[in-house]
């Protein structure tokens, strides 16, 4: 496919806020694939370019690393101007992407008159040239590397026409502001190849299981509803994790079958999705990247104590004081997260993995995909295969039969320094694991206060204040954001300016820079003007006393087909810590929102 045409969809996208008309350019674009056959091959591409990347998620591959300003310098030498004039441009528009557009429209206007003079044809490029070039890029390392790069940044620049340039800068920079999730391409998909938005369940199924939105656009295309059946569960791939729910305290009895269920301490550490086969282990976040370097002494716990010579099991690291044996908080494990000194920190801060799941195993040489057994029957194995220690144990659990018994083990959980407890359907029918599904099997519990936030919520910053006083030229209030699946935007929940150390201060600093942009996001939602701009990138996690309406919040003022004056809000907001394990897309939803809001009663 011309590369021409597909920015083309990209621009109608762009255009509109509606989710429906989005679905329907995206389903225009993959059926034009179908109609003709010799473009088929660039299906996967386009998939990932428009995910605003080159490569699956769970795939490592390198990446472009090319930050805004070697771009800038860049297209300031391939356009011939000074960087201050592209600097200014930028600031104007508050996106590379349209400051690319813009200098391209000034050059192209003399190309054309030249090549319209010498009876020349202008040269047209594909999206296989876009991709393949890019990936090339991808691999350049070592020394003349941004020389290189340079090099073929320019060749692209040559053939790209300005709307072109808009969306190759988006795609290299990973900020498309289309607006464009992977439920959204799920369900165009479905439309495209299935015939039935209705058969998005049947796409997202395969997509929770092989998380390669590309692979799965290449299965529904050649085979259908077949292609998705036969993605099936693969060691080394991850798989999307199951979620949990929120209820008050006294609705979980009754939501959960009204006689019994299983709770389990809900620990303050990192959630690892463990993949064994033979002596090779693999460890996966819960955003799903490969962090088995991080935790050696894990991964040989897992050799020496799971008996299975495959596995997939689901448990949560958690930092250990090893002379009094108690559990750490998360703050502490979170030292471990660092590429040198590991075998040191390894000593400075045990722990132990408390797991709670089984997804696959292979044993007496048959392979069993668990996760639609019953919640029992999957913990039943975990018992068969594991032998406990002080480094690997199973979550402690407990059979509730009554809201004092819930609130008697919530006690006992927290004087153990667990975050709560999660509590756990036992139906022998309905308590399957649901990759990457968020339901009422699962739910948690970290409060016993009635009118009061259970639980904390992770948002983005989409904006800061500068502060005043001891907060001079740092960020002294931050504006975050709530992600509405309905519409595929971040919209503004609430101001937060407590909680911040002064070394939080310093961090943000740091870590918000890659996401400064001049402007207000295409993907955000928000009524009010911060000082600085952010596009959505860093997940933070927030406590507050309660959820509110408010007409200053944007949160769900667009929500269930509705047009409200109001939106949600929280008051008094306390940041709470960073959550690197979370990917944008894994935040609160305003769906939840409205979940809390209303247990609040």
């Amino acid at each position: 496919m011309d590369f021409g045409i597909l920015v083309e969809y990209y621009d109608k996208v762009e255009s509109t806020r509606k989710r429906l008309e989005i679905i329907g350019y995206l389903t225009e674009l993959f059926k034009k694939l179908k109609e003709n056959p010799k473009e088929a091959d660039d299906l996967e591409k386009i998939v990932y370019l428009t995910q605003g990347t080159i490569y699956p998620t769970i795939m490592e591959q390198p990446k472009l690393n090319l930050a805004e300003k070697s771009l800038m310098d860049f297209i300031s030498s391939y356009y011939a101007v000074n960087v201050s004039k592209v600097e200014n441009i930028l600031k104007k528009t508050g996106d590379l992407g349209d400051t690319g557009q813009k200098l391209a429209e000034k050059k192209s206007g003399k190309k054309s008159q030249i090549t319209s003079f010498m009876g020349m044809q202008e040269e047209t490029v594909s999206v296989a040239d876009i991709y393949n070039k890019l990936e090339e890029i991808s691999k350049i390392q070592g020394s003349g590397s941004l020389d290189k790069k340079e090099s073929k940044i320019h060749w692209l620049l040559a053939r790209c026409k300005p709307l072109m340039v808009k969306y190759l800068m988006r795609i290299i920079t990973s900020t498309m502001r289309l607006g464009v999730s992977d439920p959204t391409i799920m369900d165009a998909l479905a439309i495209a190849y299935l015939g039935d938005k209705d058969h998005r369940t049947d796409v997202e199924r395969a997509y929770n299981v092989h998380p390669d939105l590309g692979l799965i656009a290449r299965k529904v295309y050649d085979k259908g509803l077949k292609g998705l059946e036969e993605v099936k569960i693969q060691i080394g791939t991850p798989i999307r994790m199951m979620l949990a729910s929120r209820l008050n305290y006294n609705q979980i009895l009754p939501k959960l079958g009204g006689e019994k269920f299983l709770s389990e301490y809900k620990l303050d550490g990192e959630r690892l999705q463990v993949h064994k086969d033979g002596s090779n282990v693999t460890l996966f976040s819960r955003r799903l990247t490969n962090i088995t370097e991080q935790y050696p002494d894990v991964r040989e716990v897992i050799k020496k104590s799971i008996k299975a010579e495959k596995i997939i099991i689901e448990g949560e690291a958690v930092a250990m004081d090893p002379f009094y044996e108690e559990m750490q908080p998360f703050q502490v494990l979170i030292t471990r997260k660092r590429k040198y000194d590991i075998e040191e920190m390894v000593e400075k801060v045990p722990v132990c993995l408390f797991v709670f799941d089984i997804l696959y195993i292979e044993r007496d040489g048959k392979e069993e995909t668990v996760m639609d057994y019953p919640l029992l029957e999957r913990r039943g194995i975990i018992k068969d295969v594991l032998d406990e220690s002080e480094k690997i144990k199973l979550t402690k659990g407990k059979f509730i039969e009554s809201t004092d018994e819930l609130v008697e083990f919530f006690k006992e959980a927290r004087a153990a320094n667990a975050e709560g407890i999660m509590n756990k359907s036992i139906d022998p029918e309905e308590s399957v694991y649901k990759a990457g599904n968020r339901g009422f099997l699962w739910v948690k519990l970290k409060s016993l206060e009635a009118g009061k936030m259970t639980d904390t919520i992770d948002v983005v910053p989409i904006g800061a204040l500068w502060g005043k006083g001891k907060r001079a030229n740092q960020y002294g209030t931050l504006l975050v954001a709530v992600y509405n699946e309905e519409n595929g935007k971040f919209e503004l929940l609430t101001r937060v300016a407590s909680g911040f150390s002064d070394d939080d201060l310093t961090r943000f600093l740091n870590l918000l820079e890659p996401f400064k942009t001049k402007s207000l996001p295409n993907s955000v939602i928000c009524s009010e003007k911060p000082d600085v701009w952010f596009k959505p990138g860093l997940v933070i996690e927030i406590s507050g006393d309660e959820l509110t309406i408010s007409p200053k919040a944007d949160a769900g003022k667009n929500y269930n087909n509705q047009v409200r004056e109001k939106g949600y809000s929280v008051r008094f907001p306390v940041f709470q810590r960073i959550r690197n394990d979370k990917e944008i897309f894994d935040i609160t939803t305003v769906d939840e929102i409205v979940e809390l809001y209303e247990l609040q009663g």
